[in-house]
């Protein structure tokens, strides 16, 4: 949990320093980074946004999921990997080991 926490954290300050990120980027990353600490900060209010930055807000949220959610299944396929292969070999010296015996 405290990793995940800390990738999402890491993920936010990315978005944060990049100069092509927009005011409202950059604000959804400082509330991500503030929440990771234990502070939660109200959302940003639609009704003082026009339209197309409410649309661009809403983006911008789904895609820092998103790109969390990518970052998680990542890490859970190179587990995964890493335990077949882990098993594979395990079993490969189980059966050369069977291989010398005579029964």
């Amino acid at each position: 949990m405290a990793s995940e926490i800390k990738q999402i954290a890491e993920a936010a300050w990315n978005i944060v320093r990049d100069p092509r990120s927009s005011r409202i980027e950059r604000l959804e990353g400082l509330k991500l980074i503030a929440g990771c600490k234990g502070v939660l900060l109200p959302d940003v209010d639609e009704r003082w946004l026009t339209v197309r930055q409410v649309t661009q807000l809403r983006r911008i949220k789904q895609e820092l999921v998103e790109r969390v959610l990518r970052r998680k299944a990542a890490r859970n396929r190179q587990n995964r990997r890493a335990y077949l292969r882990r098993r594979i070999k395990a079993l490969e010296n189980q059966e050369g080991e069977n291989v010398g015996r005579v029964e």
